[in-house]
């Protein structure tokens, strides 16, 4: 879109796209300084306040729209500013995205891609129908995805995996088998967090996904976990290593105990699918569930059961 040299004309033309229509247009002139002037009049009249932001890049766009998104989002968009940072926004095109997507694709899952890619088409209706800065925002189609099966660790397989991680892991997949949480979640807890009389833990809203704060009613051997967690050191995280908190259980050691264990497949997050598999086949509600591991708004876990009823006794693991 924009301005561009047909092999059989000396003239530059003008491309330009609104609503879904294409319009070809001959600026009668060879001189590109003239077309300038021409495809700028054009835009005023056909596009309004657009011609105001036509030399917005798709860097502005996202240095405009950075600070609404969470972090793996404001993640995502960095990295296509390796790729379109001083790209022109009228002149990104369907093919731009269909590429990018593609070389994207061949690094994550379809579902992950098409996830970071709703962000994507996302800013670019906002430059579109908010701001102005665009005409009409590209075209992208959503891949297909292929449905997901989690991988559900056995009680064999369990013990095997543990004993082949560090005791600082092996605390950390207990903590994560008995409660649901997110890894994220388990790594940014405090002591300060866990209430000892109670056994509730508080997650606070930014370790929850969904942006609320929680109660979680501790199992036996989750509290035991907890307890047994030294409370020395300047720092105040739950789980740490040689007295710094740990950031990533994922890495060098859980790959290892994994392999080893022919478990190559299996991600950390499937500890979280483990637990509520678990949990399911104790008895509790699929809104129960969905409570405690923080995977639905409360809106949605009220509308099926009242969790002020819940007691510990009816969680998974609770001995």
């Amino acid at each position: 879109m924009g301005l561009y040299k047909r092999k059989d004309s000396s003239y530059w033309w003008i491309k330009h796209t609104h609503k879904g229509h294409t319009i070809y247009q001959s600026t009668k002139t060879t001189k590109k300084a003239e077309a300038d002037v021409i495809w700028a009049d054009f835009l005023d009249k056909s596009t309004s306040n657009c011609l105001v932001h036509r030399k917005k890049t798709w860097e502005d766009l996202v240095n405009f729209c950075r600070p609404s998104y969470s972090k793996n989002d404001k993640k995502f968009l960095d990295w296509t500013l390796g790729f379109w940072g001083n790209k022109k926004l009228i002149d990104l095109s369907n093919e731009d995205l269909f590429k990018l997507q593609e070389y994207r694709n061949l690094r994550v899952s379809a579902a992950t891609c098409n996830r970071n890619f709703n962000v994507v088409r996302a800013v670019l209706r906002k430059a579109e129908r908010e701001l102005n800065w665009i005409p009409k925002a590209p075209y992208l189609r959503k891949l297909k995805e292929t449905k997901f099966h989690p991988t559900i660790l056995s009680k064999e397989l369990e013990r095997e995996l543990l004993y082949r991680l560090p005791p600082h892991l092996q605390a950390i997949v207990k903590f994560a088998l008995q409660t649901g949480l997110r890894k994220t979640a388990i790594v940014g807890l405090t002591h300060d967090m866990f209430d000892a009389e109670t056994k509730v833990l508080h997650i606070p809203p930014r370790l929850n996904k969904h942006g609320e704060g929680t109660e979680i009613p501790l199992t036996r051997k989750a509290y035991q976990i907890i307890a047994s967690q030294p409370l020395e050191g300047v720092y105040n995280q739950i789980f740490k290593y040689q007295g710094r908190p740990i950031k990533d259980p994922a890495r060098s050691a859980w790959r290892k105990a994994r392999r080893d264990c022919g478990l190559s497949d299996f991600r950390f997050h499937d500890l979280r699918h483990t637990w509520a598999s678990r949990a399911a086949k104790q008895g509790l509600t699929e809104a129960q569930i969905a409570y405690l591991g923080g995977w639905k708004s409360t809106r949605m876990v009220s509308h099926y059961t009242n969790l002020n009823d819940l007691k510990i006794s009816d969680l998974p693991g609770y001995e």
